[in-house]
């Protein structure tokens, strides 16, 4: 059973409803976190980038119920399957050619608890060539292997 880490608090509060956020890859709401044992972990990220070190300092830890139906993300081409919002027509003419995915995530929501994104063990495709955006570009802003989670009735305090 995996343990996540979330840093900031120390303890774990009920979390805002998950809302889409049209120009951004991650939405409002939702509890994120890490496996604590991720190679890429939030931590690890944090210390990297010199980033909210401070934040480190409360953390809280937690696993999912054995019934959680979580969705893992290894691939780009897996968001392709996604609920995904289109925004083309309410961007800048300059904007339209952003390379980021912007997930439905209130539809994802309504079949599963969360999101976890394995950056780490991201598969590339074998005819992808230099030009291919992966996991880190498609969902820029998601910097390292994390869960997001969408219900708090499958978290479990440790």
């Amino acid at each position: 059973m995996t343990t996540y880490i979330h840093y900031g608090s120390s303890k774990f509060y009920p979390f805002f409803p998950v809302k889409n956020n049209s120009y951004f890859t991650k939405p409002e709401g939702g509890l994120w976190a890490s496996p604590v044992d991720a190679p890429l972990s939030w931590e690890k990220w944090c210390r990297r980038e010199h980033q909210q070190l401070e934040s480190l300092k409360e953390y809280f830890k937690f696993t999912l119920t054995e019934d959680a139906k979580i969705l893992h993300l290894y691939s780009a081409n897996q968001l392709n399957e996604l609920p995904q919002i289109d925004f083309s027509g309410n961007i800048p003419i300059s904007s339209k050619n952003l390379m980021y995915t912007i997930l439905d995530f209130e539809k994802i929501q309504q079949e599963y608890d969360g999101i976890e994104l394995h950056l780490s063990e991201e598969v590339f495709p074998e005819d992808a060539d230099w030009s291919y955006k992966g996991l880190y570009w498609k969902l820029y802003g998601w910097d390292c292997d994390c869960i997001l989670i969408l219900n708090t009735n499958v978290i479990r305090i440790i």
